[in-house]
Parts: structure tokens; C-alpha cells; sequence
């Protein structure tokens, strides 16, 4: 289906842009189809990403999410209509796992109809870029990387991120408890902000090539020693000089001194 065929179904919620190892969709009735890029994913259906899957979705409204590794997130309502904009709406469930997003025209528009729940809290945005993870302890953590987003606890503690805010970063713990971080917990197994999957691969491509280049560099040239080597040469010149070996030979001989030193060091006798 074509965009602009996604665009009129009022069902169609996104569509996979970038689909990594192994992605579902499950629907309302639990039927099950695994995702690949190009695929439409729909209201009323749960997502759900093996432990090194990953996908990036394209909503209607041009946002942007991009979901990590072990996540089920269930699109639980969407709408999304330029003509109508009081009327759009997206709310999404976080069961775990975590996400980061780029919001669209929903949020822009109507921003009390964009939120994202939570076991831990309910997300807010005015507009952002922001993440959200679950982590395997118990704990909601929270990063606005631009515009401001506003989470408010299970025990109704309300705390504001971003732009105009004392904090980019926060924790909500099991008890509702809500803690400021000056900066992401980079230690902790919530890892740090999502880059897109095709940047990973070119770092992974790039740090390839730079391991082969520093092991060819640091490859030793000879297992000859070094000074029997340049022995062997100044008598093969002083042969030379005295008109023992002609000129021609004596350099043949060299290239082959150095041919053995270098098929000895591959393991070639």
C-alpha cells in the first residue's frame, strides 16, 4: 500500500521504516505476524521486539519512533486528520522495554491528546524529542533531549522535563517516588539515548575497518631477527663491492632474503 493509500485508511497508525532482527505485530484477537520494512502497523495492535530486535516507525503525522531491544508497546488509539486537528489524538501503552521519539503534528496540535502510559507514570508531551525506558528493576527513566515533556506517577507526583525546566532527566521508582538526574544514567542497563539503526550499522562497519587497519599495522614484518637480516645484506654488498656476485644477483638475493622472512611470518616454510 502506498502512502497515500496508508494516508486514507484511518486505521493504518504508522508504517516500519527500519525493522532489525525480529519484530511483531499482534492484533486485538492475538494473531501474529512478524514486521519487515515497508510494513503498516495499525490501531489496536501491540508491538513487540525480540531481545536484539529493533524498529523504527513513521507515524501518519511524520513523528518518529524508534523502539529498543525486548519492548512491547501497544498502540492503543490514533488518530490523525490535518482538517480536524482538535480531534487528533495517539495513545500508546509501554508494557516494557522502552522507546525514543520525535513527536508530530498530534502532539503540535493537540497536545492533551498525546500521552504514553506506563506501569510507573503517564507521559505528557508540548512537542519534544524525549525517551522513555522500563527498566528491568522497576523504575521508569526518562530523558527530553528538546521541547519539554510532563510525567505524572502512580501516586500522582507530577514532574516536568525540558526546555524551561531544572532538569532534562528523571527517575520514577516502584514506590511513585519521582528522582531528578543531572545526566543519563550511563551505568546503569537502561542504555543511552537510541541512534537510528542504519547509523549503527555504519559505526559497526566503521569499527570493523578500523580493528583490520590497526592489526595490519600492528602485524610484525619479519621473524628473521632484525640484525641477522642486515648481516646478511652488508656481506651480500661487500661480495658486491669485491665483484664476487654480480650486481643483478646480489639483489635477487636480497628479494628473496626478504620473500623468506615474510612467508615465514604468514607460516609458510
Amino acid at each position: 500500500m502506498r502512502a497515500q493509500e496508508a494516508a486514507g485508511d484511518p486505521n493504518v497508525a504508522a508504517r516500519a521504516t527500519a525493522v532489525l532482527n525480529l519484530v511483531e505485530a499482534i492484533d486485538p484477537s492475538g494473531a501474529v505476524r512478524r514486521l519487515a520494512r515497508g510494513d503498516l502497523v495499525f490501531v489496536g495492535e501491540t508491538l513487540r521486539t525480540g531481545p536484539k530486535g529493533r524498529a523504527q516507525l513513521r507515524f501518519t503525522d511524520r513523528g518518529v519512533m524508534t523502539l529498543r531491544p525486548a519492548t512491547a508497546l501497544a498502540i492503543d488509539d490514533y488518530q490523525f486528520d490535518p482538517a480536524t486537528p482538535s480531534l487528533n489524538r495517539q495513545a500508546l501503552s509501554l508494557d516494557q522495554g522502552g522507546f525514543r521519539a520525535a513527536t508530530g503534528a498530534v502532539a503540535q496540535t493537540n497536545r492533551s491528546g498525546y500521552r504514553v502510559e506506563s506501569p510507573l507514570g503517564v507521559v505528557g508531551v508540548r512537542g519534544t524529542n524525549y525517551e522513555a525506558v522500563l527498566t528491568p528493576s522497576n523504575t521508569l527513566l526518562l530523558g527530553a533531549y528538546e521541547g519539554t515533556i510532563d510525567v505524572t506517577s502512580s501516586t500522582g507526583a507530577v514532574a516536568v522535563l525540558g526546555e524551561g525546566a531544572d532538569f532534562n532527566f528523571a527517575r520514577i521508582d516502584s514506590d511513585g517516588s519521582v528522582e531528578y538526574l543531572l545526566e543519563p544514567l550511563r551505568n546503569s542497563r537502561a542504555p543511552q539515548a537510541l541512534m537510528t539503526i542504519k547509523k549503527k550499522r555504519r559505526l559497526k562497519t566503521k569499527r570493523r575497518r578500523k580493528r583490520g587497519a590497526k592489526t595490519a599495522r600492528t602485524r610484525p614484518k619479519r621473524v628473521i631477527p632484525k640484525k641477522a637480516t642486515l648481516r646478511l645484506m652488508k656481506a651480500l654488498k661487500r661480495a658486491t663491492l669485491k665483484r664476487a656476485i654480480p650486481k643483478k644477483a646480489t639483489l635477487r638475493l636480497m628479494k628473496a632474503l626478504l620473500r623468506t622472512a615474510r612467508l615465514k611470518q604468514r607460516g609458510v616454510q
